[in-house]
């Protein structure tokens, strides 16, 4: 049974500094996610 997958949004409200901050982890979390992913391979 293959099993479903949940996402959430949100919405931040954000001023320019605390956005660029949550921007930068963003891209961080992403490349983390794609490296783990491509070792797996």
């Amino acid at each position: 049974m293959p099993t479903m997958k949940r996402t959430n949004v949100v919405k931040l409200i954000a001023d320019r500094n605390t956005h660029e901050k949550l921007k930068e982890l963003a891209i961080a979390t992403a490349k983390c996610w794609n490296e783990v992913n491509w070792l797996r391979m």
